[in-house]
C-alpha cells in the first residue's frame, strides 16, 4: 500500500509540472527549434513519471469497473491502432503523434487521480490537503494567466491590436496569441469550481477575474458553457440556492464596479469577434458560428463520401485537419463530435458518446454520496459537454483543457472508496 506522504508528493509534483508547462506553453516557437524540443522532451519525461506513479498505485476491483479506468486502459489500444494505420497511410509520424499526445496524457491523468482519490478518501486530513493543492494550483494559474492578459492589454493594445500585429508578423506571435485568446479562456472557465474546494474570501473575486479575462478576448464559448453549467448547478443545488444567489449578487456587484470604473470597453473584443467585417474581411469561414457550420458541412460531406471502412473506423488521426487545411487553410473543424466522427469513424463517435453517458451516470451517482462532490462534478461534466460542440478534439470535452477531468477523476475515486466501505459494511 502506498504511503500518505508518497501520495502527497506525487500530487505536488503533478501540479508543479502542469503549472510549468502552462506557463512555458506561451513561449514556444511556431517554427519549432530547441525550446520546443526541450519542452516535448520534458513532457515525455513527465508522462513517464505519471505512468510510473500509476503502476505504484493499487487499483482494487471496484475501481477497475469505473468508466475512467476502463477508458484509460482500453482507449489507448484503439488510438494506437489508429495511429499506426494513419502513419502507414500518410507518413509524418511526429506530427501525428503530437496531435494524439494530449489524449493519451489526459487518460493517464484521469487514471492517476482516480487512484489518488480512492486512497485519500479514508484520510480526511490528506484529502483536504489534496483539495488545497487543487485550489492553490487554480489560483496561481489564474494569476499567471491574468498577468499575460494584462501584458497584452497594456503593451500590445489588447486583442484587436495584438491579433492585427500577429497577422503581419510572419506568424511570430501565433502561439502566444492562441494561448491568450483560445486556450486561457477555457482554463479560466474550468477553474471556477476549483475555487470553491476551499473556503476563502478571494473566491468570488477570482471568479469575477476569470470572467473578466474571458470577456477581454471576447471568447463566447466558455461564457456560454459557464452560464449553462451554472444554471444547471443552481437548479440541482437544493439546499444552497440562497448562498448561490448571494455569491452571484456579490459577483455582479464586483463586475459592475469593474466595468464602471476600470474598463468601460470590456465588451469591445466581443463585438470585434462577432463582426465578420472586422474579424476577417476576406474569409467568412473563419467567423465563429457562421463559419464553423461551413466547416462542419464540408467535413460531414467529405466523411459521407468515404468508403465503408472510412465511415466505420474513420480516415485516421488528424485527417479532418489535413482535409480542411487543403480546402480552406484551417486545421480543425472546431467541433469534437465532427472531428472524432471524421478521424475515428462511427466506432470512435460511439465510444465518445458512451464515454459522456458513463461520466454523466457517475456524476449523478455522486448526488447520493456528497453534495459538494456532486455539484462540482455537475459543473465540470456540463461545461465539458457544452464545450465539445465548438472545441478541438485533442483538447475538447473533458480535456478542456484537461483540468476538469483531473478533478472529476479524483472525486470519482473518493466516491468509489465510500462505496467500497459501504459494500463491506453491508
Amino acid at each position: 500500500m502506498i504511503s500518505d506522504s508518497k501520495i502527497l508528493k506525487i500530487t505536488k509534483i503533478f501540479f508543479a509540472g502542469q503549472l510549468f508547462f502552462n506557463v512555458t506553453s506561451a513561449f514556444l516557437s511556431p517554427y519549432g527549434g530547441g525550446i520546443n524540443n526541450a519542452s516535448y522532451a520534458l513532457r515525455i519525461l513527465f508522462i513517464l513519471y505519471i505512468s510510473k506513479c500509476i503502476l505504484s498505485l493499487s487499483y482494487p476491483s471496484i475501481l477497475r469497473s469505473n468508466t475512467i479506468y476502463l477508458y484509460g486502459t482500453r482507449i489507448p489500444i484503439f488510438l494506437s491502432i489508429t495511429l499506426f494505420y494513419s502513419i502507414l497511410c500518410y507518413g509524418n509520424p511526429l506530427a501525428l503523434i503530437s496531435k494524439i499526445f494530449p489524449t493519451f496524457f489526459l487518460l493517464l491523468e484521469g487514471l492517476l487521480f482516480l487512484g489518488i482519490g480512492y486512497h485519500v478518501e479514508k484520510n480526511t486530513y490528506l484529502k483536504e490537503k489534496v483539495f488545497d493543492l487543487f485550489w492553490k494550483y487554480a489560483v496561481i494559474s489564474c494569476i499567471w494567466m491574468t498577468l499575460l492578459s494584462g501584458y497584452i492589454m497594456i503593451f500590445m493594445g489588447g486583442l484587436q491590436s495584438f491579433w492585427d500585429t500577429a497577422r503581419h508578423a510572419n506568424h511570430t506571435y501565433d502561439i502566444v496569441l492562441n494561448v491568450y485568446k483560445n486556450v486561457n479562456p477555457y482554463r479560466f472557465a474550468i477553474f471556477i469550481p476549483f475555487f470553491f474546494l476551499k473556503r476563502n474570501r478571494w473566491n468570488i473575486p477570482l471568479v469575477v477575474l476569470s470572467c473578466v479575462n474571458i470577456l477581454a478576448v471576447g471568447k463566447k464559448g466558455p461564457l456560454l458553457a459557464i452560464a449553462l453549467s451554472g444554471l444547471i448547478v443552481f437548479i440541482f443545488n437544493k439546499q444552497g440556492k440562497l448562498k448561490f444567489i448571494k455569491y452571484l449578487s456579490v459577483a455582479f456587484l464586483l463586475f459592475y464596479v469593474y466595468i464602471t470604473f476600470i474598463d468601460t470597453n470590456i465588451f469591445d473584443a466581443m463585438l470585434y469577434r462577432l463582426d465578420m467585417d472586422q474579424h476577417y474581411q476576406d474569409d467568412k469561414t473563419t467567423f465563429y458560428m457562421s463559419g464553423r457550420n461551413t466547416l462542419w458541412d464540408m467535413a460531414l460531406t467529405s466523411f459521407l463520401s468515404g468508403s465503408i471502412v472510412n465511415k466505420t473506423l474513420g480516415f485516421g488521426v488528424d485527417a479532418v485537419g489535413s482535409y480542411l487545411m487543403a480546402a480552406v487553410k484551417l486545421n480543425n473543424a472546431h467541433n469534437d463530435w465532427v472531428e472524432i466522427l471524421y478521424n475515428y469513424g462511427i466506432v470512435g463517435f460511439l465510444i465518445y458518446a458512451f464515454f459522456f453517458i458513463s461520466v454523466t451516470r457517475s456524476c449523478w451517482s455522486l448526488k447520493y454520496y456528497n453534495t459538494k462532490y456532486f455539484l462540482t462534478s455537475l459543473y465540470l461534466v456540463c461545461f465539458s459537454f457544452v464545450s465539445t460542440f465548438y472545441t478541438v478534439e485533442s483538447y475538447g470535452g473533458l480535456a478542456a483543457p484537461g483540468y476538469g477531468f483531473v478533478l472529476f477523476s479524483f472525486i470519482c475515486g473518493c466516491k468509489k472508496y465510500i462505496q467500497s466501505v459501504g459494500t463491506e459494511r453491508g
